[in-house]
C-alpha cells in the first residue's frame, strides 16, 4: 500500500475526493483515509465488493472512531 499512498500525497491535497472506478479489493481506498483524504468508488465484482467494504469499514472505524458511510449502488441506471 505504500506505492498508492505515496502518490496520493504527492499528487493530491488533504481533504480532497479521490475516484476509483475499480475499488478491487480496496487499497486505493485504504491509502486514501489514511492520508487525509475522502474516497468514491465503484466496483461490480460480487467477491471484490465484500472484501473492500471490510476493508475500508475497519481502516475508517481505527482513523475516525465512527461508523464508514458505504453506500450498495446499482447497475441500472
Amino acid at each position: 500500500m505504500e506505492l498508492p499512498r505515496r502518490l496520493i500525497q504527492l499528487y493530491t491535497f488533504a481533504g480532497d475526493v479521490m475516484l476509483d472506478p475499480f475499488v478491487g479489493s480496496g487499497t486505493t481506498a485504504l491509502a486514501t483515509l489514511e492520508t487525509g483524504r475522502h474516497f468514491v468508488g465503484y466496483e461490480i465484482e460480487e467477491s471484490y465488493i465484500e472484501i473492500a467494504r471490510r476493508r475500508i469499514q475497519k481502516t475508517h472505524e481505527r482513523i475516525s472512531g465512527g461508523s464508514s458511510d458505504i453506500s450498495p449502488g446499482t447497475r441500472d441506471p
